[in-house]
Formats: structure tokens, C-alpha cells, sequence
């Protein structure tokens, strides 16, 4: 299974918003800048992100975007389906028997795992690690 980077700016950007909301609206300009992408991709990302119930948009001049639930209540699995759709793809559980059978044992433990992680399990890892960049979560998915 490989992320694609939808899905790893997604996870990153959701975190970098975790980290700085403090209950406040965040703007799209300052996850991007944080992230080093296009404030166009962010806002794309987020759409999907806000459809799914992960992050709510407030509007107007103090406006911006929190989550839509707490951090500890974000699965990891959840929000990359969302953003990735299923994360075995149909053709690999098409085989026949042992083969079959094998996609789906792996697929079974992939979703176990990312069912066990939460965005507050991504947040104090980031907490941990040393920072290059005042305000800038640096960590690897």
C-alpha cells in the first residue's frame, strides 16, 4: 500500500491545524505556509476533510478552519480513506484462494493498525520531536 500525497498533506495538514487551533479558526494561508503547499491544494484537501466531518469552516473575517472533533476522536484510518478512498484496492482482492486470501489477511491488519492510531497519537509524536521551524510540524507519515 503506498499513501499518496493527497493523503500525507492531508494527515499533515490536519495536524499542523490540531497543533495551532487552540479551539480558534485557523486560516487555509497559514497551513499552507507551515506545510510548504499551495494554499489551492490546501483548500482541496480540506474540502474532502470538511465533507467528512474531520474539520468545520468558520466564515468571515476571523474565520477559517477547527476540527470537527477532538483529536483523540480522529481515527488515522478514517481520515485517509477519506482522502485516499480504500486503501487495498479492489484488484489486489481479486485473486482466487491462497492468494485471495493472503491480500486480505494484509488488508486486515493495515486497517487494524491505523484503527489503533488517532490524530492525538500523530500530535505527541510531533510534540517529541525536535523543532527546525518555530510553528512548522515536521514529522514523516
Amino acid at each position: 500500500m503506498k499513501i499518496s500525497t493527497k493523503g500525507r498533506y492531508g494527515l499533515e495538514a490536519l495536524a499542523d491545524l490540531a497543533f495551532h487551533s487552540e479551539g480558534e479558526p485557523v486560516s487555509l494561508r497559514e497551513v499552507a505556509r507551515r506545510c510548504s503547499l499551495s494554499q489551492t491544494y490546501i483548500l482541496q484537501i480540506f474540502l474532502i476533510l470538511r465533507r467528512a466531518g474531520f474539520v468545520k469552516s468558520i466564515r468571515g473575517v476571523q474565520g477559517g478552519y477547527v476540527l470537527g472533533a477532538p483529536p483523540e476522536g480522529i481515527l488515522l484510518l478514517d481520515v485517509l480513506e477519506a482522502l485516499e478512498g480504500p486503501l487495498v484496492p479492489e484488484d489486489f482482492l481479486s485473486g482466487d484462494g491462497q492468494e485471495r486470501g493472503f491480500w486480505e489477511g494484509l488488508a486486515c491488519h493495515m486497517k487494524e493498525a491505523l484503527s489503533s492510531l488517532t490524530l492525538e497519537d500523530v500530535l505527541e509524536c510531533c510534540r517529541s520531536l525536535p523543532v527546525r521551524e518555530p510553528g512548522r510540524m515536521d514529522f514523516v507519515i
